[in-house]
């Protein structure tokens, strides 16, 4: 094949381009290849066409495939981990919470501070590779100090975070080297902290000032869209099954509240706390790809924690008036 020939396949591989949402390699690199034909061979120019075609079809795929397009899914996107026995640790986690429960304030304190000090030491260590000197301990104990805070008294979880604020900058301080900014591994040890910690302070809050049917309904929702989410949003190549299925569960979750009559709960308010649920906890799930410097970061205490980051605090101010006005 000639040059002119070999011009008409660059330019048709070329036209192509719109659809497969890149560009291939420039044409310098591609002559480069073809021109090493040993002389007397026929040029590899059809073999690099179709080599780069595979090449740049498998980019765009990936683009196509995920839940969210673009870069939305590589920075915010709801990843869920399938590897290991996921079905297994949500059952576990169920069975874990339940008996939190059913023993008290002690035992709820406890599970959800060694959670959120795991998902606080996770998330600081996912920010290592970035050269982002966030300190794991320091996140962690951040982390579980808040939740013991909210189980003492909510008003001391300000006195905790200002704790925690004040040992951020001093380790950054101490471990500061020359590529970091101490604010900026202060403020994402702070990052890795301060969500989960708050999490865990408002289920204890919910349980010591407000009502164990409270708590134990918090927690019921967000089981349920866990559930829901992550039993249809794996196999599902789009963004709104998984989601819509965590509403499904949530209201036959509510369904079961409204028929037991699970106090504080009666009839319409439980409908209104099931709305809130349904719209807080994807948006959980987005906040804990927003604390993580990927969406594709590994966090499996974190993510065991996602869908409470937004409705937790939400709730809880909720259920205080909701109770305020009811008694």
């Amino acid at each position: 094949m000639g040059p002119d020939g070999q011009a008409t396949r660059y330019r048709t591989f070329d036209a192509q381009k719109p659809a497969l949402r890149s560009r291939p390699a420039t044409r310098s690199q591609v002559a480069e290849v073809a021109a090493a034909a040993p002389a007397g061979r026929t040029p590899l120019w059809r073999q690099v066409e179709q080599e780069e075609a595979a090449r740049w079809w498998n980019r765009a795929r990936v683009v196509r495939e995920p839940r969210l397009p673009g870069h939305w899914q590589a920075r915010y996107g709801a990843v869920h981990d399938i590897d290991g026995p996921r079905v297994r640790m949500g059952l576990l986690w169920l069975v874990v919470v339940g008996v939190a429960l059913a023993i008290g304030l002690p035992a709820v304190t406890v599970v959800f501070a060694v959670v959120g000090a795991l998902a606080a030491h996770q998330v600081a260590r996912a920010w290592e590779p970035r050269n982002v000197e966030a300190d794991p301990w320091v996140a962690a104990g951040a982390a579980a100090l808040m939740v013991v805070a909210g189980a003492v008294d909510l008003r001391w979880v300000g006195a905790a975070v200002l704790v925690a604020v004040l040992a951020a900058l001093a380790v950054a301080q101490m471990n500061a080297r020359r590529h970091s900014s101490v604010y900026t591994d202060a403020g994402h040890t702070l990052l890795a902290a301060v969500p989960v910690g708050l999490v865990g302070a408002c289920v204890a809050t919910n349980l010591r000032y407000d009502d164990l049917g409270a708590c134990a309904v918090l927690l019921a929702f967000t089981l349920a869209y866990d559930a829901g989410d992550f039993l249809v949003g794996t196999g599902s190549p789009n963004a709104y099954e998984g989601p819509l299925a965590g509403w499904l569960a949530i209201a036959a979750a509510t369904m079961v509240v409204v028929v037991l009559h699970v106090p504080p709960f009666r009839g319409a308010p439980t409908w209104e706390f099931a709305a809130l649920a349904a719209l807080t906890c994807p948006l959980g799930q987005v906040a804990a790809s927003a604390i993580l410097p990927s969406s594709h970061s590994s966090a499996p205490a974190l993510r065991r924690l996602d869908s409470l980051l937004v409705l937790a605090p939400v709730y809880t101010f909720a259920i205080g008036i909701f109770l305020q006005h009811h008694h």
